[in-house]
């Protein structure tokens, strides 16, 4: 295992031990058994694990989806199970807050992914921006929603709320609307 295999599994065991994704980059160190240079040749800070883990694992399968030209189901039904997969360590990562956090990471990262699978398709550059910031922040939301609640509904459950329509909530708007003139 290499030194920032050693890093990064060190790192999720902290977490996990700790319950917390505040890990001393000196806690991290001692875990690897490597120096403090050592850690500092692959990462800033522990936070910057924090993007690597997420790159590694939940970009990994975006991309394999990507190329294997997954439908939209498939896609995002793939890129929920990735989470489940690590369950116990998103679940503990999400809950941290402030700059550089796993849903800051999530928003910039999937914003990105998104801009750049749409900017063939859609040419105004400000429309592309905040469409995807919008997608990101919406799937970034529902998955921080489930994993902050334990990941207790199914992919399959969470691929179906991600699928609703906003037509679906007009229709829910309308009725509340017209119970309300009752």
């Amino acid at each position: 295992m290499n030194s920032k295999s050693k890093i990064t599994d060190s790192y999720i065991n902290l977490v996990l031990q700790n319950k917390s994704a505040n890990v001393t980059v000196k806690d991290i160190c001692e875990a690897a058994g490597v120096s403090r240079k050592t850690f500092y040749n692959y990462f800033s800070d522990s936070h910057q694990i924090i993007e690597h883990l997420f790159c590694d694992k939940i970009e990994k399968t975006i991309a394999d989806c990507l190329k294997y030209k997954l439908t939209t189901e498939k896609f995002l039904l793939n890129v929920y199970y990735s989470f489940a997969e690590d369950k116990d360590f998103f679940t503990i990562a999400i809950k941290e807050n402030g700059q550089n956090s796993l849903l800051d990471i999530m928003i910039d990262r999937t914003s990105f992914i998104f801009n750049n699978l749409f900017k063939d398709v859609i040419a105004d550059k400000a429309k592309l921006d905040f469409l995807s910031y919008k997608f990101a922040v919406e799937q970034t939301m529902l998955v921080k929603k489930w994993l902050c609640e334990g990941m207790q509904q199914s992919p399959e459950f969470l691929l179906e709320i991600s699928l609703a329509s906003y037509r679906e909530f007009e229709i829910y708007h309308e009725t509340i609307m017209k119970k309300k003139h009752l």
